[in-house]
């Protein structure tokens, strides 16, 4: 049985970084404060990883080079500063990549630290895609400023979220439902975060999310012009891989598991923030504020 956990470290040049908004209680873009944490902490977030994977009795690998994907992919994403979707969408193609050559895969982001010596290997059902997938309704995801607009129609619905954020997860997910609905399929509210994977061979080959990868940025784009759910949301579509991941699992009917939050705790700051709940049961914890120093205090890590 050959196993692998690997993560994707790739460092976008300041040119390059989007100019998005911040984290919540921060003051300078996401990209940013990505990319200076990611430098600040890279051996322990590279060591952790690897010690994790010792302990589940599975190779570890980090890739960087994300050039052959550019090569055959790279003209889809035709826009002014698209590193960061890139290296997105290079995760899931090595995802499938790596079926050829381990029976078992787990991905984590690089900004996920193990806190547990449990093993996903004997805990998940490795016969699905094992992935954490979020609910996002309005009242799950919008805060309680539009909720009560929109309930007391104070506001109209294209007035409330030109001020989302393109990465908002209500975005998100009816981007990935109106592209199921271009195929005349209603779609569910669910929407994947990519940030930790695993399943065995058989079911990441069928995934085939490259084989017919034009297919499905075209299915976006007409999602795109049929503005389904209007002009104001439909502009906050774009090419992203949990959209088009999402998509891809409800569309082709795989087999996946919804990973429960303690194998996948995401650590928010704000209305969406998690810290309430007991971190001690958190497995493997995804860092998303990417504020790393109170985390290692919490598994010990030096």
């Amino acid at each position: 049985m050959k196993r692998i956990i690997f993560s994707i470290y790739t460092e976008i040049s300041d040119s390059n970084l989007e100019d998005n908004n911040a984290y919540h209680g921060d003051n300078i873009p996401k990209s940013v404060r990505t990319k200076t944490q990611f430098q600040l902490h890279f051996d322990k977030l590279k060591e952790c990883k690897e010690q994790y994977a010792k302990l589940c009795g599975a190779e570890f690998k980090i890739f960087s080079d994300n050039s052959e994907f550019k090569s055959k992919f790279g003209h889809h994403f035709d826009n002014f500063k698209k590193d960061y979707d890139i290296m997105n969408f290079y995760k899931l193609y090595l995802f499938e990549q790596l079926a050829n050559d381990y029976d078992e895969i787990v991905y984590l982001d690089f900004d996920v630290v193990p806190n547990t010596t449990k093993s996903p290997f004997e805990e998940w059902d490795m016969n699905k895609i094992n992935v954490r997938a979020i609910d996002c309704n309005k009242k799950n995801i919008w805060n309680t400023g539009a909720l009560n607009d929109h309930f007391r129609a104070a506001r109209p619905f294209d007035d409330i979220v030109k001020d989302f954020d393109k990465h908002n997860m209500y975005c998100k997910m009816m981007a990935k439902r109106s592209m199921l609905m271009t195929q005349n399929i209603k779609g569910d509210e669910m929407l994947s975060n990519t940030g930790i994977l695993g399943g065995n061979s058989n079911v990441i080959k069928q995934l085939k999310m490259f084989d017919d990868f034009a297919s499905k940025v075209n299915t976006l784009e007409q999602a795109k012009e049929e503005q389904m759910f209007g002009p104001t949301l439909t502009d906050k579509f774009f090419l992203n891989n949990e959209i088009l991941f999402s998509f891809n699992l409800e569309y082709n009917n795989i087999p996946w598991n919804n990973l429960s939050e303690d194998w996948h705790f995401m650590m928010l700051s704000g209305n969406m923030s998690p810290n309430k709940d007991n971190l001690n049961d958190a497995k493997l914890i995804h860092v998303i504020d990417k504020k790393f120093e109170r985390i290692f205090n919490l598994c010990g890590i030096k």
